[in-house]
């Protein structure tokens, strides 16, 4: 589950999650916005908050996001 699908379900606004995790407003939509990776114990605290509903890996981005799907038959 996303931080998003959390607060969502949750029914949690994200000035009072950021709050509690103990971050800003604004480094939470980053991390909500996959711009940014949550240092190790932001996650931690996010994991603990959620009573584990959020994971780490829910928190990593995707590094092959984005990227161009190339086959080796496209190299020939």
């Amino acid at each position: 589950m996303t931080v998003y699908e959390y607060l969502s379900a949750f029914n949690i606004s994200k000035r009072e999650f950021a709050q509690k995790v103990g971050i800003s407003e604004s480094g939470l939509y980053k991390i909500i916005n996959g711009d940014r990776e949550p240092k190790l114990a932001t996650a931690i605290r996010i994991y603990k908050l959620t009573s584990g509903y959020v994971d780490y890996s829910d928190l990593l981005i995707d590094p092959t996001e984005g990227d161009i799907d190339i086959t080796d038959s496209d190299l020939l």
